[in-house]
């Protein structure tokens, strides 16, 4: 009979845990997102990448396409870098479109990254940000695409 408590007490603690753990994404490691306190960014006006996907394994030369609305760009371009665990830029591009870049409607981007194949970390994050030419921080945007270098 106290087996059975001890048993139950033990199963009960386990389940418990995992849906803690289920709760908190424990185990999951989004310490390179960064995280932004500012809420004026929505998803409307944030980039969707198509390539890479999010955690995948990429080598160089990495092509980046997707889908921005026209206020990311100035004159058809957007500054994009990739960034590895340690923070170092280690590649540097800049995203073009070929379509009407002045317009607020969502067009088309490209850029390609190229990289040394001898890095220091395996993960890393491409950055996409729009180029605002105003200079006024509260205007600036940032999109993270984490990725796996070969």
């Amino acid at each position: 009979m106290i087996m059975k408590k001890i048993l139950a007490l033990i199963v009960l603690a386990l389940v418990v845990f995992a849906v803690l753990g289920f709760m908190f994404d424990w185990g999951s490691d989004h310490s390179m997102v960064p995280q932004s306190s500012d809420d004026a960014t929505t998803t409307s006006d944030m980039p969707t990448v198509f390539s890479p996907a999010d955690g995948q394994t990429v080598a160089s030369p990495i092509h980046v396409n997707g889908k921005v609305s026209g206020n990311w760009f100035f004159e058809g371009s957007f500054p994009v870098e990739l960034i590895d665990a340690n923070g170092d830029v280690i590649a540097t591009s800049t995203a073009q479109t070929s379509g009407d870049w002045a317009t607020t409607s969502v067009i088309d981007f490209s850029a390609t990254l190229y990289y040394a194949k001898a890095t220091t970390t395996e993960r890393a994050l491409i950055m996409l940000k729009n180029d605002d030419p105003s200079g006024d921080p509260a205007r600036d945007r940032e999109s993270f695409i984490q990725v796996i270098l070969k």
